[in-house]
């Protein structure tokens, strides 16, 4: 969690408002909430007004987002003060752009007092995999190896490989020497043909919320003896044949 302190100034025999604001973690899509709370200076000090603008790592102030002393939201910019000591500022639909940091500013009265602090939303994403090769045919005992690319997201990513619908077990690592975002595969056999995928995950989606993604085929070839007897069996029959007569 992010704080920057504000100092308490005396004026008048008040201080001003102490704010404090809590680093929010939201998917997209999801409606982000900031939450800042604050102390008023004392006395019959009431609140006049929040205001929420985003800002620069620092602190330093860039666009007012939401004014609660104004009664309409901004576009999907609400802010909530039903609760005392608590002032919300809500992001409808979150997008990617809304990653960032927001400055809270309380405004107490009747003299007019600010206090303001800065947390940091992170918007958490996760985009769909893509593996290759697609289709793999290979002789028995060759090794193989897929790729698991697109790895973007936040937080970090994490991949779990999937083997016919079921979680591949890769604690043998002579046979799986590699198994992050690349499966190698060693001394392949009949075991090992099937179709793969692999999913990302990461702490906002993870296990059956990861991303899927395309299915490769693995197959081993077949090799097949001819059926043409060899010149020498062919010569011994013909003898035992010349025998019989």
């Amino acid at each position: 969690m992010l704080y920057l302190k504000c100092e308490k100034e005396v004026l008048n025999g008040q201080t001003e408002p102490i704010v404090n604001v809590q680093d929010a973690n939201f998917k997209v899509g999801e409606n982000a909430v900031i939450i800042c709370d604050y102390t008023l200076g004392g006395g019959t000090r009431t609140l006049q007004a929040a205001q929420w603008y985003n800002s620069t790592s620092t602190g330093d102030q860039l666009n007012l987002l939401v004014n609660s002393a104004l009664t309409k939201p901004n576009g999907r910019y609400a802010v909530d003060t039903t609760q005392t000591g608590v002032v919300t500022l809500i992001i409808a639909n979150t997008v990617l752009s809304d990653d960032g940091y927001y400055i809270c500013r309380i405004v107490d009265s009747p003299d007019v007092e600010t206090g303001e602090n800065v947390g940091k939303l992170t918007v958490q994403y996760l985009e769909e995999p893509v593996l290759n090769p697609t289709e793999l045919s290979v002789n028995a005992t060759e090794t193989v190896t897929f790729t698991c690319s697109n790895l973007i997201g936040v937080p970090t990513i994490t991949v779990t490989w999937i083997k016919d619908g079921n979680e591949l077990g890769v604690f043998d690592t002579d046979k799986y020497p590699s198994s992050d975002a690349t499966l190698t595969i060693n001394d392949v056999d009949e075991e090992d043909e099937g179709d793969y995928q692999c999913r990302a995950e990461n702490a906002a989606y993870s296990g059956t919320d990861g991303k899927l993604s395309n299915t490769a085929t693995l197959s081993i070839a077949l090799t097949t003896t001819s059926s043409i007897p060899s010149k020498s069996t062919t010569r011994r029959f013909c003898l035992f044949a010349l025998y019989l007569l």
